[in-house]
């Protein structure tokens, strides 16, 4: 034996005292390595127990050196992937758990005795099925109806809507007009005024 082995044996056998197992398909599916922890933790403390794993969430926090909703969150996202089914046994007592250690996601295997019963009965119901009729002719397709014009009175109301419209257009362009022109008025008076001033107190320095 190469002093390699001889190494990785010594190691292996004091290694192997007690751990923690989790499976490789839950590296994949576990949403945070919290998750994973947990999991290791309940396996490496309770994997060989027969009564069953019931620990306290605040006893997986302690142990895990994490908060319990940290704890919370790792249990819940752990039973969202299969890898973990809990039992509640009533109230002041603490959770049951259930490690799952085959894949949820991977689809089982059906037994080859249903393969061979499917098999048979889908070709039973493909030789009993009836016979097909004969396909009728197909019916002349109907002629789309005509499009009737509008109604005169409709035409009428569609043009008072119209004109009225238009000569609501006007109103208001004209009560803009008249404003535009009150405001210029405005603006002609105060600069004639501005004007006037200007004039009589050039007087009054003649004057003097």
């Amino acid at each position: 034996m190469s002093n390699i082995e001889e190494n990785f044996t010594s190691e292996r056998a004091e290694l192997s005292v007690q751990f923690g197992k989790v499976p490789g398909w839950l590296y994949e599916l576990a949403p945070s390595s919290n998750a994973i922890r947990i999991y290791g933790y309940l396996d490496y403390k309770f994997g060989n127990s027969k009564r069953g794993i019931f620990p306290g969430q605040a006893t997986l926090a302690e142990a895990n050196k994490l908060s319990v909703k940290a704890v919370q969150r790792a249990l819940q996202e752990l039973q969202e992937v299969g890898a973990l089914k809990v039992t509640r046994r009533g109230q002041g007592k603490t959770n049951l758990y259930r490690l799952m250690w085959n894949n949820p996601a991977k689809p089982k295997k059906a037994p080859q005795s249903d393969a061979k019963r499917t098999s048979f009965t889908r070709t039973r119901k493909v030789t009993d099925m009836p016979k097909s009729e004969p396909q009728k002719p197909s019916q002349p397709a109907v002629p789309p109806r005509a499009i009737q014009p509008p109604a005169p009175e409709l035409l009428a109301y569609q043009e008072e809507m119209r004109l009225k419209r238009e000569a609501d257009e006007r109103e208001k362009a004209a009560q803009r007009e008249q404003s535009r022109i009150a405001a210029e008025e405005r603006r002609l008076e105060q600069e004639r005024a501005a004007f006037d001033e200007i004039v009589q107190d050039i007087a009054a320095d003649l004057v003097l």
